[in-house]
């Protein structure tokens, strides 16, 4: 498609292409980008030590402040992808020229229709230099490019370091050794970046995405809460179940006791009614007596008279203070055998199964 160059917000025009239109119209291959004149335009390579897009295009300004002629205020930055050689390849232009072209579709410097030429042996860099005119378009092997008089050409391929040229369009004058290249050997054409970034970012198109997000989340969310609805209902189960097996047990040693009652009342009352059942507090009041010193908590008391053996749930703010219990418990003389630890909302809990020693 032809390219256009809308007027600059002075009034006045941008510079002119230096590549024929022909030439862009194939390079660009029917795609819709407006291409910005590499007079306007210069690309840098640039380590950035940041991640992200809006980290990097912060990072930009300062980055390249010893390289700008112009108030950084004044200056638009942009991402242009990779280098060669790891870094970022960025391009800056004054604010104006972008507010120039930006509209709708994507703009991209002219130097991306040009290829990143291949430096030979020997050499550490080289350019692809098209001439039109008094104009030439240059890119480096590094990345970078720019646009130049052709007059000035000389000086800046001797501050480059003389690089290797390949020559493109018209030839070059006299005294430069390009090797001349046919248009048709151009190398296809990569990815062009959009300068549509930062303040002339376009308006993103959210809201349909959105929407279809929002949707999403919701449908997890309640399959989600059904989950837990249901994990719920089976954890109420099964604390129903162990109440009404504590209050069994209580019933049947302590009768008038309930499970709401505070653990350490229900040991005093049942340590006072040794005699009724002295296999059975034998071993609490032994176990209570080892662990009135510690912090740990105990519920969920359990008895098998078969096996003379006391099942107690305690909980402490550690697995220290746990570990402690039960060497306390060792230490009284009781036969311990301590069960998993679980952790979780700021306390440890361990399962206990005591019993006299023998």
């Amino acid at each position: 498609m032809p390219a256009t160059r809308p007027a600059d917000a002075d009034g006045g025009n941008l510079p002119p292409l230096i590549l024929p239109e022909s030439v862009i119209s194939q390079r660009l291959q029917g795609k819709a980008v407006s291409v910005l004149p590499a007079l306007s335009v210069t690309l840098h390579s640039v380590q950035l030590p940041v991640r992200g897009l809006a980290q990097k295009l912060a990072a930009l300004p300062y980055a390249l402040e010893e390289d700008l002629g112009q108030p950084v205020g004044e200056t638009h930055h942009a991402l242009c992808g990779e280098a060669p050689d790891g870094g970022a390849l960025a391009a800056t232009l004054s604010r104006a020229a972008m507010a120039a072209v930006a509209g709708p579709q994507p703009v991209t410097p002219e130097q991306f229709l040009l290829p990143v030429p291949r430096p030979a042996e020997g050499e550490t860099v080289r350019w692809a230099v098209w001439r039109h005119g008094d104009r030439a378009l240059v890119r480096a092997s590094d990345g970078t490019g720019f646009g130049a008089r052709v007059d000035m050409l000389a000086h800046l391929w001797a501050a480059a370091g003389r690089p290797g040229l390949d020559s493109h369009g018209a030839a070059l004058p006299s005294g430069f050794p390009a090797e001349a290249r046919e248009d048709v050997r151009l190398a296809p054409t990569g990815p062009l970046p959009d300068l549509r970034q930062g303040a002339f970012a376009p308006p993103q198109r959210l809201r349909a995405p959105a929407i279809a997000l929002v949707v999403t989340l919701l449908l997890a969310l309640g399959g989600h809460l059904g989950l837990a609805f249901a994990d719920l209902q089976r954890q109420r189960a099964t604390a129903e179940a162990l109440r009404a097996e504590a209050t069994a047990l209580l019933a049947s040693n302590l009768p008038g006791a309930s499970v709401t009652d505070d653990p350490r009342l229900l040991y005093r009352r049942l340590s006072a009614g040794a005699q009724e059942a002295p296999g059975f507090l034998a071993v609490l009041s032994r176990a209570s007596g080892a662990l009135a010193d510690t912090p740990v908590q105990l519920s969920n008391l359990g008895w098998s008279g078969r096996e003379g053996t006391l099942t107690l749930e305690a909980e402490a703010p550690g697995i220290d203070q746990l570990q402690a219990a039960e060497a306390a418990l060792r230490a009284e003389g009781l036969e311990v055998a301590a069960g998993a630890v679980t952790a979780g909302g700021g306390s440890a809990r361990m399962t206990l199964t005591v019993r006299a020693g023998r």
